[in-house]
């Protein structure tokens, strides 16, 4: 069925329900404005100079790109988990899945958008049937967004308690307390996007709006948009909690600056969302052909989220050249998210993961796959020293770790 040109008037019945549908949720009754004369958005189509514009094809390759790199990341990952010897498959890993799943959906609604909603075109190039299409699949894409960085976020929180198993009790409880933020979060914005209007169809379905010949009710872009500002919070959340934990450790500034460069992937993850969220005041022109530089910042945040939360598994690829002996123990601990065997104090608790090293000899006694195993250890054994000087021993080093009194002295 041909359909008519936005700014001309319908072609046919279904143009005019969908140009009813869109008046009334722009609050324009017919009474004010008859559906049959169209609708008329801004920009218009120039009269002098012409020519049709898309940038339809380089999205649609560039999402391709990134559904590639997300699904070798992600692969690679549960990989080292099920296949290596020693590695311990964790509820991180679990929640990793979903997040991927939701990952690879967001791209294909996107494209879906571009072949058949008309995104990446001028909105004097897109038809009335292209908008309906669009205005199905852009909130679907938007809901399926927010649960995404709410799941991946929740499996950072995961991987963060395994990280901070052997620290102080204040830390477990944090990230615990980040772990139920994060829930709360992706139930509140999954609710807040299906429902965001009344009645509740009316934020996908300008055909039923038009039926209904009721104006409906639906929340502000700027109350949409706390949605971002709490994730952007979360973000910055889920990077300075292990930053903080890491720094308290007593490590050598260059194991300190590998981890801390580890890290620094969810920084950029960060600044994606600080311009996602100032990407959505560019739309108000022209939304169809300037929203691609709010999903270009969007990609980049999921990309690179998936890939922070990946990163410390992908550490298991990196060359051996790049480890030391111990970096390569510390490397292990941060795979299973528990501490290396010092070798001296009492027993911590049972089922600790360690890496597995031979008697000190000569570096070439080392193999790469002796150097990377992890095997699971009945018992860890810690030392601290207090300020005067004694060492202790004890079964518990999360009531000792970071208090004033005392400091650990050992951690590889």
């Amino acid at each position: 069925m041909v359909s008519a040109y936005f700014n001309t008037l319908p072609a046919n019945e279904l143009d005019e329900k969908i140009a009813a549908g869109l008046l009334l949720l722009s609050g324009l009754t017919p009474s004010i404005k008859d559906p049959k004369d169209g609708v008329t958005i801004p920009p218009f189509r120039p009269t002098e100079n012409y020519h049709f514009e898309s940038k339809g094809p380089g999205v649609i390759v560039a999402l391709s790109l990134c559904m590639v790199f997300l699904t070798v990341v992600t692969f690679l990952r549960l990989g080292i988990r099920i296949f290596v010897h020693g590695i311990r498959f964790g509820a991180d890993d679990w929640l990793i899945i979903p997040a991927y799943l939701l990952a690879m959906a967001y791209p294909a609604l996107q494209i879906a958008m571009v072949q058949y909603g008309g995104a990446g075109k001028h909105f004097y190039d897109i038809t009335y049937q292209e908008y309906l299409h669009y205005k199905y699949l852009a909130p679907s894409a938007a809901t399926v967004f927010y649960v995404y960085v709410g799941v991946v976020k929740m499996s950072i929180a995961l991987f963060n308690i395994r990280l901070t198993t052997l620290t102080t009790w204040f830390w477990r409880t944090v990230n615990w307390v980040f772990f139920a933020i994060c829930t709360a979060y992706t139930i509140v914005a999954l609710f807040l996007n299906v429902f965001k209007c009344n009645p509740q169809y009316a934020s996908f379905d300008l055909i039923r709006i038009a039926e209904s010949g009721k104006v409906p009710r639906c929340l502000s872009v700027n109350h949409m948009n706390s949605i971002l500002r709490l994730n952007l919070a979360l973000d910055f959340t889920a990077l300075v909690i292990p930053v903080i934990v890491i720094w308290k450790v007593q490590l050598t500034w260059k194991k300190k600056a590998r981890i801390f460069g580890l890290l620094s992937i969810g920084l950029i993850a960060c600044i994606a969302s600080v311009m996602t969220l100032i990407s959505q005041y560019t739309l108000e022109k022209d939304p169809l052909w300037n929203y691609t530089t709010l999903l270009a910042w969007i990609m980049v945040e999921l990309v690179v989220s998936l890939a922070a939360a990946c990163a410390p598994t992908l550490a298991y690829l990196l060359p051996r050249s790049m480890f030391t002996r111990h970096d390569a123990s510390y490397s292990a601990s941060r795979l299973t998210g528990r501490m290396p065997n010092n070798g001296s104090g009492s027993a911590l608790s049972k089922n600790e993961y360690a890496l597995r090293t031979r008697p000190e000899h000569r570096e070439d006694d080392f193999g790469e796959e002796e150097e990377r195993r992890i095997i699971v250890k009945d018992t860890i054994k810690i030392e601290w020293q207090d300020n005067k000087g004694h060492l202790a021993h004890g079964s518990q080093l999360g009531d000792h770790l970071g208090d004033g009194g005392r400091k650990y002295k050992s951690l590889g």
